[in-house]
Order: structure tokens, then C-alpha cells, then sequence
């Protein structure tokens, strides 16, 4: 007998196939070893659309289990894409502890800060609460990517092809989602599934991103002479761009390590 399937099913098996199909991929390119965490974030979406579609097929969508995989599953696939954008940043600015562990502290005290406001505004609501937590996540992973993009183009930092589209991928995806999580509980019902449809097609923009960043194996990132000065002003203004960032990661090693023993 002939299985009919819906829009709705049929989107998350399109998804499902190249979901695994990139994930695959990681596999086989050994991501797991330099990029452990985005491999988890990779496996936990994946795991995500297969339950979830699971659970759709057999209990429909106005099910308690429906309700319990999709907040379930969407809380674990944040905590994974939080810690990745983590990890891409460490991987950053690995060569600058100072400058790290600063960074580091933010992105902490913005964890504990976002996770006591979404459940300070959600109350006893666990869908309310991984609303409130995905919306200012993406948010600030977006301004993050933004924030630090901008602070390696300042200092002539650089940063890898591969963390630099991955960072991308996240930025656009966070953006979709940021306006996504803003329209659910006002316009979502009205528009029907236009926003979900438009979520799908950034997330798989943002694979095609990552997939184009993981296909060739990682060079060694030697910033470009530039074009307008000749490379002996060139290597002067790199030293001295150089010398300024040495400057801010030893001052910044300095004061973290001094609030340290003091406290």
C-alpha cells in the first residue's frame, strides 16, 4: 500500500538526507578530532529532525510526545551550537591567551545571563523558556561572529578560511532564527509555515557554507601584501599592528591573572 505523505514530511526527509549526508562527511573527514564540538552540534541536529519527524509521523503534532521531543530535542541542539561558536572562537584566538580568556569571560557571564533571564521571564513554561534562551543565543552569536570578525580586521588577525565560514554559516543561520523565534508567538500561526520553510532554507545555505569550508584541507593562513603599498611598508605597518595586539594580550593576561589572586 502506497505511504502518502505531507509537505511537512516531505521537507524534513529532503533535510534528513542531506543532514546525514554531512554528517557523514564529518565523519570522514575526521572533523571530530580539531572540531569536536561542532561534530556534536552536526550529530545532535541530525538526531533532532529524525526524532522529532519520528514522533510527528506516529503521535501528530498536537501530542504530548510531539511537545516533549520538539523543546527536548531544540534545547539540546542550542547548548551544541552555543558551544561550537565556543570552540570556533578558541580556535581563534588560541595564539593570544589573554585576549582568549577575556573572551572567554564574556561569553561565560553571557551563558549564566541569558540562561537566568529566559527562566526568570518563562516562569514554569519549558517551551517559553528555550524560546526566550534561543532567541538572545543567536542574537549574540550573531553579534559575536560580527564583534570579533571586526576586532581580526583591526589587528590583522588572522583567521583560517575554515573557522571564518563556519563562523559565517552561524551568523546567518542565528539571523534567521533570531526573526523566526521573534514571530512564533505573535504572526507564526497566521503565516502558516512560510517562516519554517525560509528557516530551512538558511540552515541548508549554512551547510553548503560549512560543507564548502570542510572540503579541502585546511592551508595555512598567511595574510596578503596589500595591493596599494609596497611590501616593505607593508611589513613595517604588519609589525607594528602585530606589536599593538602583542601589547593588548599581555595587558589583558596581566589584568585577568591579577582579579585571579586577588580573589
Amino acid at each position: 500500500m502506497a505511504v502518502s505523505l505531507t509537505f511537512t514530511e516531505i521537507e524534513w526527509l529532503c533535510v534528513s538526507v542531506v543532514e546525514v549526508s554531512f554528517l557523514a562527511f564529518v565523519l570522514f573527514r575526521r572533523l571530530f578530532r580539531s572540531h569536536p564540538w561542532f561534530s556534536l552540534y552536526v550529530l545532535s541536529f541530525v538526531l533532532q529532525t529524525i526524532v522529532v519527524a519520528a514522533v510527528y509521523r506516529y503521535w501528530g503534532t498536537t501530542s504530548d510526545e510531539y511537545w516533549i521531543a520538539a523543546w527536548l530535542s531544540q534545547a539540546v541542539v542550542v547548548a551544541t551550537r552555543w558551544l561550537a561558536i565556543v570552540e570556533i572562537a578558541r580556535n581563534v584566538f588560541a595564539s593570544y591567551s589573554g585576549i582568549w580568556r577575556l573572551a572567554g569571560l564574556i561569553l561565560l557571564t553571557s551563558s549564566i545571563a541569558i540562561l537566568l533571564y529566559a527562566v526568570a521571564i518563562s516562569g514554569i513554561r519549558f517551551d517559553s523558556m528555550v524560546i526566550a534562551a534561543d532567541r538572545r543565543v543567536e542574537l549574540f552569536i550573531a553579534l559575536f561572529v560580527v564583534a570579533m570578525f571586526l576586532f581580526a580586521r583591526y589587528y590583522r588577525l588572522p583567521i583560517s578560511d575554515t573557522e571564518r565560514q563556519l563562523a559565517i554559516g552561524f551568523c546567518l543561520y542565528s539571523c534567521v532564527w533570531v526573526i523566526n523565534d521573534s514571530l512564533y508567538e505573535g504572526w507564526r500561526q497566521s503565516l502558516g509555515s512560510a517562516w519554517d520553510f525560509l528557516q530551512t532554507i538558511a540552515f541548508v545555505a549554512s551547510l553548503i557554507i560549512w560543507f564548502n569550508a570542510l572540503r579541502l584541507p585546511e592551508r595555512p593562513t598567511v595574510p596578503a601584501p596589500g595591493k596599494t603599498v609596497s611590501p616593505e611598508v607593508y611589513a613595517q605597518l604588519s609589525e607594528e599592528v602585530n606589536s599593538r595586539l602583542l601589547t593588548l594580550n599581555n595587558r589583558l593576561t596581566h589584568l585577568l591573572r591579577s582579579k585571579d589572586y586577588r580573589s
